[in-house]
Order: structure tokens, then C-alpha cells, then sequence
């Protein structure tokens, strides 16, 4: 049985604007970006920790005056944190994520996608060193077709708390 859902997000970026290799000419965009994304649904689960999403979503760019927000289809899976192995009596766990927007079609055709996956090793309790792997896909309009490849290194801390009143 599906079940409905309602997402957001905020996206930001710090980069420094390059020249355009075609044109040698600067882009006139600024320093910062900052993406606000909206999206309703529904999720359909698969087993017990893999879900396929189908969602109606809106983007729009909140530092850019010029920019129209971005209407689109948001399709994707989400596979929750899952027991892999037991490495030095330690688990090995992964979890992973997808998500492709298609926009502004017929128009922009805006295609915008980022693929996660992110395995963790336990260490100490619920201290946890884990490596991060995200895959970036963007397209708008007539440009080509640009990915992003990202590997990070790091430590979390797995916090649960249940609060229980009568």
C-alpha cells in the first residue's frame, strides 16, 4: 500500500564562478547559491527497508531574482540503513538513495539527479566511521549533460531517544 509523503529540502553552494570554456567569457552568476525544494508523493515499499518513490516536486533558486521555480516529476528509491556483515564483531552497515527530478518539460527540460551511497563501520557504540559516495547528474535546456563524484571520509554519531508519557 503506498504511503504519502511530503519532503523538503535546502541546498547551498559556496563556488567560485569559472569562465566558460566555449566562450572565455566569465559567468556573471554570484558566490552563493541557495535551492529550495519542495515535494509531495508517494512511497511504495518494496521490502522491509527499500522503499520506490513517485513524487510532484517544485525548485526554485532563492538568490536569484531572474530564476522561475522549476516544476517536475521526482522518481527514485530509498534503501534504509541495512546490517551488510559483521567485521571484528562490529557491523558493517549501508544505506542508499536516489533521486531524479525531470522538470520544466518541454521547456527547460531540467534534469536533475544525485544517487548516495554511504557505508558505515561501528567503532565504538554508536560511534561510527563512514564513506560517503554521491553521484551528481544536471542538465538544463540545450547545455550538455554535467556529473559530479563526490567521496568523503568521516565520523557520525548514531542518537536515538524515545520519550514515553501516560
Amino acid at each position: 500500500v503506498p504511503t504519502p509523503y511530503l519532503e523538503g529540502k535546502l541546498e547551498t553552494e559556496l563556488t567560485r564562478p569559472e569562465d566558460d570554456p566555449a566562450t572565455e567569457k566569465n559567468e556573471d552568476r554570484g558566490y552563493h547559491h541557495l535551492e529550495m525544494t519542495g515535494t509531495i508523493g508517494v512511497r511504495f515499499p518494496l521490502t522491509g527497508t527499500l522503499e520506490a518513490k513517485l513524487g510532484f516536486g517544485v525548485r526554485d533558486e532563492l538568490l536569484n531574482e531572474n530564476a522561475d521555480p522549476t516544476y517536475g516529476v521526482d522518481v527514485g528509491y530509498e534503501l534504509l540503513r541495512t546490517d551488510l556483515f559483521q567485521l571484528l564483531d562490529s557491523p558493517v552497515q549501508m544505506e542508499s538513495g536516489l533521486s531524479l527530478f525531470f522538470g520544466d518539460v518541454g521547456r527547460s527540460n531540467t534534469l536533475k539527479g544525485t544517487w548516495t551511497n554511504r557505508f558505515y563501520f561501528a567503532l565504538i557504540g554508536p560511534i561510527f566511521f563512514n564513506i560517503t559516495h554521491e553521484l551528481f547528474v544536471y542538465r538544463y535546456s540545450t547545455w550538455d549533460t554535467a556529473f559530479a563524484s563526490d567521496l568523503t571520509f568521516g565520523l557520525s554519531y548514531n542518537a536515538r531517544t524515545t520519550v514515553q508519557t501516560f
